[in-house]
């Protein structure tokens, strides 16, 4: 979902951040390899080359769940610096996966007081 948003900013002229809580490398390991078919691998590694530096976030951290999460309190602070936010949500509203999940994300952002727009992936389905 995260590749697809950022390609779909690019195409229509948003700038995006890519935060990540390691190495690109490690990324892919952890979170890209074995996403089922596709060719996410070169889209994620695609993005990652043409984003400009300072839109290149790298946390340096340890491979874990609360790596992630730092990452989702990253995210949320750097759109915080830009005004206020409004989270919009790839999510199926199942808990399970976790600090650093969506879930996680959604939760953090209501707390804040947002009210999270939320696309369910069923909802996307073509007939």
């Amino acid at each position: 979902g995260d590749i697809v948003f950022h390609e779909e900013c690019r195409t229509r002229g948003i700038a995006t951040t890519i935060v990540l809580p390691f190495a690109p490398e490690q990324f892919v390991e952890t979170s890209i390899e074995g996403a089922g078919g596709g060719d996410w691998i070169r889209r994620f590694q695609a993005l990652w080359d043409q984003t400009p530096a300072p839109a290149r976030v790298i946390l340096d951290l340890q491979v874990s769940d609360q790596a992630f999460a730092a990452c989702n309190a990253r995210l949320l602070d750097l759109a915080r610096r830009q005004g206020s936010v409004h989270l919009i949500a790839l999510w199926d509203g199942k808990g399970g996966d976790g600090p650093g999940g969506t879930a996680d994300m959604v939760e953090q952002a209501i707390a804040d007081g947002d009210r999270p727009h939320i696309i369910a992936p069923h909802d996307l389905m073509r007939a």
